[in-house]
Order: C-alpha cells, then sequence, then structure tokens
C-alpha cells in the first residue's frame, strides 16, 4: 500500500476496520481469525506503516474515515515482526 511492493499476501499484514459501540477503528487482522469486510495489506516494516499513515494512505485503502491509533498500530507491527522473526528462526 506505501511503497508498492508486491508478493504473495501471505508476505504481507492485513488491516480491516473494526466497527465498535462508537466509532470505526484500524486494527490489524488476528492470525486465524476469519478475514471479512475491507481490508488493506502492508508490508511488514515501520517505515511502511509510517509512510502510509503520512499519506493517509489508510482510509483510501479501507475506503472509509476510521480512527486510527497509530502508536497503537506500531505496537502491534512490532509485536507481529518479534513473532514472524522468531517464526522464521526457528524460535532462537
Amino acid at each position: 500500500m506505501a511503497c508498492g511492493r508486491r508478493g504473495p499476501q501471505s508476505s504481507f499484514e492485513r488491516l480491516h476496520v473494526a466497527l465498535g459501540e462508537e466509532s470505526a477503528r484500524v486494527v490489524f487482522d488476528e492470525p486465524g481469525e476469519a478475514r471479512c469486510g475491507r481490508g488493506a495489506y502492508i508490508c511488514p516494516a515501520l517505515v511502511c506503516l509510517d509512510r502510509a499513515l503520512k499519506k493517509r494512505a489508510l482510509g483510501r485503502a479501507l475506503r472509509c474515515t476510521p480512527l486510527v491509533d497509530e502508536s497503537a498500530l506500531r505496537v502491534e507491527l512490532l509485536k507481529r515482526l518479534d513473532a514472524r522473526w522468531k517464526r522464521e528462526s526457528g524460535g532462537r
């Protein structure tokens, strides 16, 4: 979304809009969760997330104006990067 990189969907992280009582907000998909509704894929890199946030690309990709908690998205992406690295390195 932010850098234009192409590849299999499994190499990206998916975001979607979670509808709450008061507003819609952007969240990452949970592993194993059924993927429904409009989503957007982003490279698993903080620089790409920051670029997407700066360009306001999330709202355009998701076709809405959701609340975006930038710090929460960064923290969640870091957790996902750590888990991905551990899986790929055999847990070391």
